[in-house]
């Protein structure tokens, strides 16, 4: 699942029964009780900076029950706006269990549009059944999809303790963090008081992208904005001032709503930040920030909600001596505040190409 994430409304999961091809397939259904588009999406969107007249195809493997369909979906856009849409579809086989290749769908990219977002989806899928996808091959103009990402720290927050003790789950690079001041486990996540509560991780080479792609998030929880004029940092490494850049995580307050915003400074002072229009109040929301060469992206449960361009022809290099924090600032007395966050957290990872 590198690369991609559930259109809105969809489960998706890994499964090693059956696929079409290596050890794995991606195993799709709906999340609520009435049917609707179940499907993954390359997300953030992997096809960007492209000119009018570009061309992009694409196909894929898919299986599921008898009656309803497959489908490859190219979509253009300008930004988060759609511009066209291309598709094509292929009826599942009567065996559930047998794989059937889609056609190609081929996108001829309008003159307003910059972007390719790319869709595995089956329209019209009904609540309680699982269809699967399996070896996507897509290109623009000959260029495939960047390299995949691999997660150089993954933090599940799923210890439990008061406050808990905090293990990383990649097994190369450690990057264990402790957990200090108000924030509590249970399990399943971590709950941050807004006043004391945050985690900090040692610096280490692994957490800085340098040049490279990369991405950054966490799952949150909360009921509470911000107070305006003041955000929430809930992973950040670096500052403002930092040398070498910094990248963040942060919850603003628009309104009373609390919408996420992803920042990444580079060495010479390169500042890009893409902010989502989705309020976070009220339900979990896994929030995604990608950098790929001079674009930065917000996803919201796997939903690319905003794109900005550098600039700069390209992002530099993001590399600092800092500590990573997840909650707050990572300083010990910063002169602006900590930016507590209030709320609850899970999930959070750093993934690099």
């Amino acid at each position: 699942m590198t690369g991609w994430g559930p259109i809105a409304g969809s489960a998706v999961s890994l499964t090693q029964t059956n696929p079409h091809g290596g050890g794995n397939a991606v195993a799709i259904s709906r999340k609520g009780t009435t049917g609707g588009q179940a499907g993954v999406t390359d997300a953030p969107d992997r096809f960007t900076g492209l000119t009018a007249g570009t061309v992009c195809t694409a196909s894929a493997w898919v299986r599921g029950p008898s009656g309803f369909k497959g489908s490859v979906k190219w979509i253009a856009k300008n930004g988060t706006t759609t511009v066209a849409t291309v598709t094509k579809t292929i009826a599942f086989a009567a065996d559930p269990n047998t794989w059937v290749q889609t056609p190609v769908a081929t996108l001829n990219l309008p003159a307003n549009a910059t972007s390719a977002d790319l869709q595995v989806v089956a329209p019209a899928f009904p609540a309680g059944s699982t269809w699967f996808a399996d070896d996507v091959t897509a290109s623009c103009n000959g260029s495939t999809q960047p390299g995949p990402m691999s997660y150089v720290a993954h933090w599940l927050l799923n210890e439990v303790g008061s406050p808990p003790n905090l293990v990383a789950l990649d097994s190369v690079n450690g990057n264990n963090g402790t957990a200090m001041g108000g924030v509590s486990g249970n399990g399943q996540t971590y709950t941050f008081d807004g006043l004391s509560g945050r985690v900090i991780v040692p610096t280490s080479p692994s957490l800085n992208p340098g040049t490279k792609d990369f991405s950054y998030g966490v799952t949150v929880t909360m009921d509470q904005a911000p107070p305006p004029g003041e955000t929430y940092d809930v992973l950040r490494k670096g500052t403002t001032n930092t040398v070498g850049g910094e990248y963040k995580v942060e919850i603003s307050n628009s309104g009373g709503q609390a919408l996420a915003r992803c920042v990444v400074k580079d060495v010479n002072k390169v500042v890009t930040f893409a902010r989502a229009t989705t309020d976070l109040l009220g339900a979990s929301h896994a929030v995604t920030c990608t950098k790929i060469g001079n674009k930065l992206s917000v996803a919201i449960d796997g939903v690319t909600r905003a794109t900005k361009t550098a600039t700069s022809p390209t992002i530099g290099s993001v590399s600092n001596t800092e500590t990573l924090a997840l909650g707050a600032k990572g300083e010990t007395s910063p002169t602006t505040g900590f930016d507590w966050y209030r709320g609850e957290m899970s999930d959070a990872f750093v993934k690099t190409s």
